[in-house]
């Protein structure tokens, strides 16, 4: 009976070796069940041979992708069926799948012998599977780097079973560190070839091609956990080699945070410190609005100062984040009280806000004897009841240096949010808890280098939404012909401010407005103080020095607004970010900036342009707005195109609403649409590569369901196509009658929502109209050209049970 449930088809010639099936079911159930196992366990003979020639064998890098746990006969994993080792008594080894014997044999196996006994019984390999993909699409940079992570976690495995290191997955710290970890022992040339060697060839190739600088950031990021490269000879040479590579691309990249990321785990292994290469860096103009230095960088910069006792260069990086910490503070543990609703010994929070930023940043302050911020730091922490440890462990870490804070005496009544006290006998003159900016006063009002602030007192209370400057849409140019439901007039006002001040030239400026009444403090602060009469409409402009500068006492225009802005002598965005762009010729970032800059101006200089009856504007006037960006993103493109991800945000320049208003934008797609669509079929999964298709392909005569033909996107990996494409694509589809392909793309989206109905959650507000115009009418109208009846009539029934969105009668 046995032999009859054998299938025939499996038994392999293989010289020394015996393949074949046990009685647990049929080839096509047994193939079904190694989809959900990919181990195995290989059986040894430990007394014909050991366990480091079984693990060679193993670990044999043709063999990356399958990992069978192994173990003797005698010592059999957990939860395994029981085997009979008499039946293996003349074997040295043997390999079960799901309970069945596959193979063995009474000879050392190969690699090749067992990697043709996964394949006999068809044991996915992804990493196999990656390989071939690859062999046939050599330039598609997306399964290369699937392949690669592939081989790295292969490798992280093997190098912990081969130097019996303990298993550290949980993240080491959100920011990571460039101090390398200590390395007690190395793999050995030997074990380093077969573990490392694939994915050490395939960097070195990488950065010998240049298309590292696309692909190899993407590598690093990751959540930032123990950098297992360096027990790899051969990996932490190539991180050495081609460290200066990574450092010089920074020098024209300085924003790009996974490129950092990348710098960080190479240079751990050269032991090159931040505080050494970050003053190298040329610093981004502050009117930017990006951070800098980046977050990651500045944590690994405030790491090196603390191991090194740089004190007072930690208090110089730490100090102006004070004000944030104390925000944060408050959210858990505010002043005065311990929050009902909130655990005072909430761990999370302690360890981030109070051990991991407040401490570290008073013993900076203690240790570089900046008492007067430490004792304003302890002031704060001693009024948090929440933070009593903290406090205790604070006057510990004062005597330590022989300090003693002043005394603080509690308040005689509970302070609100908005109150400040100091404490008697405060030697700070003045000193007092800082709370978050507030517009109570001047001297609180948030500001920042860049910035202009465009001040309203008293804005004007029309009784018809109507009397309003009519509120325009800034991306497509089109008067908001409804108003939002609920929407306050005052609120529709400041919308409309938001328009006006990105129009005739202050777009190249950052303006915020302010709207006060009169009889807040602040307005009256900032009247009396400019002898402004009261009780009258008013506008002006504020600097960041809280310098004013008036305006008038009617409503003001976007022309009036700019004359105001000019006469504060300010430079425009775009003037400093040229400036810097020609200070620093080689700086990516620098001319992204200045793209940026180029793309808002000609963007809302469009949407105010005349436009013939064809809606485009004239060709003097395309030539005079949009001139300098072409001429620039042009020269830029081929940047773009290797690292779009980095560089296209926060916004991507090179998608453009109005370019159905440029005749030279059309010029400028038809001309390159060729170059976006080989640096797609090199990385389909990239997002903003998707968009600037987008952009251009309806000028181009490009059809996308005949585009996505020439892509290979991974297997399994999300992104391909994005979903913000699936709109064009259904259209598409549904002017070839492809209604399947329609199915194919829409149905598992309607499945989740499905789901959720099922499950009686109330999700009326998801239902919305996009959602039916763009998906739901045209997957049932598919269903509908198919026969399928049934499904249509229920994914309607479901919405409207739903409660979906509706036409208004």
């Amino acid at each position: 009976m046995l032999r009859r449930l054998i299938d025939i088809s499996l038994i392999l010639g293989i010289s020394g070796m015996c393949f074949y099936l046990g009685a647990q079911g049929t080839r096509s159930q047994f193939q079904g069940n190694a989809v959900s196992n990919q181990q195995g366990i290989l059986f040894y003979n430990k007394s014909k041979t050991d366990r480091s020639a079984i693990n060679a064998i193993v670990g044999n890098r043709i063999l990356v992708g399958w990992e069978p746990l192994v173990a003797d006969f005698e010592t059999q994993p957990a939860n395994t069926p029981k085997i009979d080792s008499e039946r293996h008594s003349e074997d040295i080894w043997a390999f079960y799948y799901i309970g069945n014997m596959v193979a063995s044999g009474t000879r050392m196996p190969t690699p090749e012998e067992l990697e043709s006994a996964y394949q006999s019984i068809g044991i996915p390999n992804k990493v196999q599977s990656l390989k071939r993909l690859l062999r046939r699409n050599p330039s598609n940079l997306d399964i290369c780097l699937a392949l690669m992570k592939e081989l790295e976690r292969y490798a992280i495995r093997k190098t912990r079973q081969a130097l019996n290191l303990t298993a550290n997955n949980n993240r080491l710290d959100s920011m990571g560190s460039t101090i390398a970890p200590q390395i007690t022992e190395m793999l050995d040339d030997q074990s380093d070839a077969n573990i490392w060697g694939e994915l050490a060839d395939m960097f070195s190739a990488s950065f010998n091609s240049g298309d590292w600088v696309s692909m190899l950031p993407g590598f690093f990021a990751r959540g930032q956990l123990e950098n297992m490269a360096l027990y790899s000879p051969k990996m932490k040479a190539l991180y050495k080699k081609n460290l200066g590579t990574v450092e010089r691309e920074l020098e024209a990249r300085q924003n790009d945070i996974n490129l950092w990321k990348m710098w960080q785990e190479m240079a751990q292994a050269s032991n090159r410190k931040i505080l050494d290469y970050f003053p190298e860096l040329p610093t981004l103009p502050e009117e930017s609005g990006t951070v800098w230095p980046p977050v990651n960088v500045k944590e690994w910069m405030k790491q090196e100062a603390r191991q090194n006792n740089l004190w007072q260069k930690l208090v110089e990086m730490s100090w102006p984040e004070w004000p944030m910490i104390q925000s944060s503070l408050d959210r858990w543990a505010p002043v005065g009280i311990i929050p009902a609703d909130r655990d005072p010994a909430d761990p999370l929070n302690r360890n981030r806000y109070a051990n991991g930023y407040t401490l570290p940043l008073l013993e900076a302050c203690l240790n570089s004897k900046e008492f007067v911020k430490a004792n304003e730091i302890y002031f704060d922490i001693s009024s948090r009841p929440s933070l009593e440890k903290e406090t205790r462990q604070a006057v510990e870490m004062a005597k330590a240096v022989n300090h003693t804070f002043p005394q603080a005496v509690p308040p005689q009544k509970s302070r609100t949010a908005d109150e400040q006290e100091s404490f008697l006998g405060d030697p700070i003159v003045g000193n007092v808890i800082r709370q978050k900016s507030r517009e109570d006063a001047l001297e609180n009002l948030s500001t920042r280098k860049g910035l202009l602030y465009l001040i309203i007192i008293e804005p004007p209370k029309p009784s018809k939404v109507e009397q309003l400057n009519a509120f325009i849409d800034p991306q497509t140019g089109n008067a908001m012909t409804n108003t939002p439901a609920g929407a306050e007039e005052e609120d529709l006002f400041k919308k409309n401010l938001l328009f006006l001040l990105n129009q005739a030239g202050l777009e190249e400026y950052t303006v915020r407005p302010y709207t006060w009444k009169h009889d807040q403090p602040i307005a009256e602060e900032l009247i009396e103080r400019e002898r402004l009469p009261k009780n009258t409409y008013t506008w002006g402009i504020l600097d960041n020095n809280k310098k004013y500068y008036h305006g008038g006492h009617s409503e003001p225009s976007s022309e009036a607004i700019f004359e105001v802005v000019k006469s504060t002598g300010i430079k425009s965005h775009t003037s400093i970010y040229k400036e810097f762009a020609d200070k620093h010729p080689d700086s990516v970032t620098a001319k992204g900036l200045l793209l940026i800059s180029y793309w808002g101006t000609a963007h809302y200089r469009t949407l105010s342009a005349e436009k013939d009856e064809s809606g485009y504007i004239s060709d003097s006037s395309d030539w005079e707005i949009w001139t300098d960006y072409i001429r620039l993103a042009t020269v830029l493109l081929p940047s773009i195109l290797a690292r779009p991800d980095f560089i296209l945000w926060p916004q991507n320049p090179l998608n453009a609403p109005t370019i159905k208003n440029s005749k030279l934008l059309q010029q400028f797609a038809r001309r390159y649409i060729e170059s976006v669509e080989v640096a797609l079929q090199n990385r389909p999964h990239t997002k903003e590569l998707w968009e600037i298709w987008v952009a251009f392909a309806p000028f181009t005569n490009r059809s996308l369901p005949s585009f996505m033909e020439t892509l290979t996107p991974v297997p399994d990996q999300s992104g391909f196509p994005p979903t913000f494409v699936y709109p064009a694509l259904i259209k598409e589809y549904k002017s070839l009658d492809a209604w399947t392909q329609i199915i194919n793309l829409v149905e598992p989206i309607w499945e989740t929502y499905q789901n959720r109905v099922d499950a009686e959650e109330s999700i009326s507000h998801r239902l919305t109209r996009n959602l039916l115009v763009e998906y739901v009418n045209p997957l049932c109208e598919a269903y509908e050209k198919l026969g399928q009846w049934t499904k249509a009539e229920k994914i309607r029934d479901t919405w409207t049970k739903a409660d979906g969105w509706s036409e208004p009668r």
